[in-house]
């Protein structure tokens, strides 16, 4: 089973993907390495053709190593 984090539609509910990044954080504990995985695994469940999906994974991988983990204070 995977669990994703997504944003559907931040305008109406007011919350964006950030903000759920952060409660992740702050109210689940989770590490930054385990908030990577499952957004990491929304990538990996998209609808889009695999050649796609494969390179937006190589691309977040590569922004999210070069992240600071100061956001998380």
């Amino acid at each position: 089973m995977v669990a994703t984090v997504n944003a559907d539609d931040p305008p109406l509910f007011n919350w964006t993907l950030n903000e759920d990044v952060v409660a992740l954080h702050n109210n689940m504990s989770m590490s930054v390495d385990n908030i990577d995985a499952v957004l990491l695994d929304a990538v990996g469940v998209c609808v889009a053709p695999d050649a796609e999906r494969a390179a937006w994974e190589v691309r977040y991988a590569e922004e999210m190593s070069v992240l600071p983990l100061a956001h998380f204070g």
